[in-house]
């Protein structure tokens, strides 16, 4: 079927998504299936995702009304968005040689462009800003959260996981969060308390 219809009909990739989870859980025999195809065929799957002058298609696509629009069957950003939720299932559970290509076929930095850039056309601070309807955005950012949760953060690859502690991966910038730390390890409870006593004396003043 996705031979077939390859970029015309994102049901069939909503199809092959439930035959990757199965009861709330991965096979992984079929994630493996699955992606080995999509990686085969990126250029003709994976629209959308794989130039950067697709960037500005996507945003055209989505104020011409082909989001979520039921009387559209070849829906190209319909399609583009089940795409990415299908490589978050393929993500998903313990499958290292899935999570290495799921995050081959969508980098960290894509996700945060999309995350952080979904309105600017260009891509880039030069690049000129037409915001999308908040409905869209929602839509568009929820996919690719969901794909960063399950390739990058819940993971137990290294890799992945150091992109996320990376300090300019713009993620905790506009979080205006901390990264997780690395190394050193955290006090116990009495130590803590100790230390909070103690720079609590140091703030109380000293009678006369």
């Amino acid at each position: 079927a996705l031979r077939h219809y390859r970029t015309k009909r994102g049901a069939w990739l909503k199809a092959v998504r439930d035959m990757v989870i199965v009861g709330g859980v991965p096979v992984k025999h079929h994630q493996n299936v699955a992606l080995e195809y999509l990686a085969l065929h990126s250029e003709e799957l994976c629209v959308l995702m794989m130039e950067p002058s697709q960037w500005n298609v996507r945003i055209d696509l989505v104020f011409e009304g082909e989001l979520g629009a039921s009387h559209l069957t070849t829906s190209r950003v319909d399609y583009h968005l089940a795409c990415i939720h299908l490589l978050a299932d393929c993500a998903m559970g313990n499958n290292p040689a899935s999570e290495v290509q799921v995050t081959a076929l969508v980098p960290w930095d894509d996700i945060m462009d999309v995350l952080l850039d979904i309105d600017v056309r260009s891509r880039g601070e030069s690049g000129v800003v037409e915001p999308l309807p908040p409905a869209a955005a929602r839509t568009l950012k929820s996919a690719f959260i969901r794909l960063l949760y399950h390739a990058y953060i819940k993971t137990k690859m290294l890799q992945p996981r150091e992109q996320v502690v990376r300090l300019d991966n713009r993620f905790w910038e506009a979080t205006r969060m901390e990264p997780p730390r690395t190394s050193g390890t955290v006090g116990t409870g009495d130590e803590n308390s100790r230390s909070n006593t103690a720079r609590s004396e140091q703030r109380t003043p000293k009678p006369q």
